[in-house]
């Protein structure tokens, strides 16, 4: 990979998990080849805690977002 970003799509929710919209959180990467590639789909309805910790940790580290 020549690049790659972690997009996070926010839901505007404020909070309520239960009743918030799912966020969108994607890794994608440029390969060497000049391809776009879908690393990673972690999106999943949060509390905006737990997106800032699932936008970073789970891409990263290769877990499970826990959704």
């Amino acid at each position: 990979m020549q690049r790659v970003v972690i997009a996070v799509g926010p839901s505007g929710n404020n909070g309520h998990e239960d009743k918030a919209d799912e966020i969108g959180i994607v890794v994608a990467g440029e390969g060497v080849d000049d391809r776009s590639y879908i690393l990673g789909d972690h999106s999943c309805s949060m509390s905006p805690d737990g997106r800032g910790r699932s936008a970073v940790l789970p891409p990263v580290s290769g877990l499970n977002s826990g959704c």
